[in-house]
């Protein structure tokens, strides 16, 4: 294995590792408020917050097609790698897993 090699396999797991993390985070950030509205929730309030954790599949949608401008892909396959993924970290982390996108 070359020097830049190993520093690419270096590279790559630091950020596997950070891109794990940082899920691990949101959900646990995402748990937290779903305690706090929970509790506002169950007051006598007509006030009633219902959270949802990585669902602006929109605004992923738009973000992949800016990033894949000219890549002749079609519509269908970016709606499937959003609807296959929550986020771009998970993309990510599964890029080298066959999936079906036809």
């Amino acid at each position: 294995m070359t020097r830049a090699e190993s520093s690419q396999t270096l590279l790559e797991k630091s950020l596997t590792e950070a891109l794990n993390r940082l899920s691990e985070l949101w959900v646990e950030e995402y748990q937290e408020i779903e305690a706090v509205l929970a509790a506002i929730n169950q007051a006598d309030s007509p006030l009633k917050i219902v959270p949802s954790f990585a669902s602006d599949k929109k605004a992923m949608l738009a973000v992949l097609k800016e990033a894949c401008t000219g890549s002749r892909l079609r519509e269908s396959t970016y709606q499937t790698v959003v609807d296959s993924f929550s986020n771009f970290g998970e993309l990510w982390l599964n890029r080298d897993k066959p999936r079906d996108y036809q």
